[in-house]
């Protein structure tokens, strides 16, 4: 038994690197930087952030009535809910606007509608085009990306304080036109982030 042993430790201490354990430990930091740097996704993106346009919330808190004929009304949150216009989360008991929404220019099985909120009194639409939203930036989101076709090309679930690598990889696939992202949860729409160069982007956040 003792030689058996003997044998295996001289076999493990054949492939280890000079410095023996303590060696393998730093060559093994070493491998993983190399790899972490080959993976690094934070570089910037030409991207921009596309809120719900300021023409079609104002003709929500106008008419009351969405694209779908619902009509809606002024309520008072309790907890803290997302503004598609602002892109902040609203304060509980500021007033609120839910309505229908189909962020989407074209029609098919992947041109979803779903409910959103917008504040019940007008502010000032998201402006920081090149920066991802702060008050979503801590929160797990869904993000799908979606080609020519209009349909889902690939999605993945963005963790808290990851937004920007999660985009990253996803237009790192050059069939990726344009990716919305959503709650996880309730899967409703929040905005979309379009490629700075699309010139006829499929999604239809800036519609009115």
């Amino acid at each position: 038994m003792r030689n058996a042993l003997s044998t295996a430790i001289t076999s493990i201490a054949s492939w280890l690197p000079a410095g023996g354990f303590d060696g393998a430990k730093r060559s093994a930091a070493r491998d993983c930087d190399c790899y972490h740097l080959g993976m690094d996704t934070t570089v910037a993106l030409d991207l921009r952030i596309v809120p719900l346009s300021a023409e079609l919330a104002q003709r929500i808190r106008r008419t009351l009535t969405d694209d779908f004929g619902n009509r809606l009304a002024v309520w008072h949150c309790d907890s803290p809910a997302p503004c598609r216009s602002c892109l902040r989360l609203s304060q509980v008991g500021e007033p609120l606007i839910v309505f229908a929404h189909r962020p989407f220019d074209f029609d098919g099985p992947y041109a979803e509608v779903g409910p959103i909120f917008i504040h019940a009194d007008r502010c000032e639409p998201y402006a920081d085009a090149r920066r991802f939203p702060p008050d979503f930036a801590t929160r797990c989101l869904t993000m799908r990306g979606y080609n020519d076709r209009g349909t889902i090309q690939t999605a993945e679930l963005s963790q808290p304080g990851e937004p920007e690598a999660t985009l990253a990889r996803l237009f790192a696939d050059e069939r990726v036109r344009f990716v919305h992202v959503r709650n996880p949860a309730w899967g409703c729409y929040d905005f979309a982030v379009e490629r700075v160069a699309e010139r006829t982007p499929r999604s239809a956040a800036t519609s009115v």
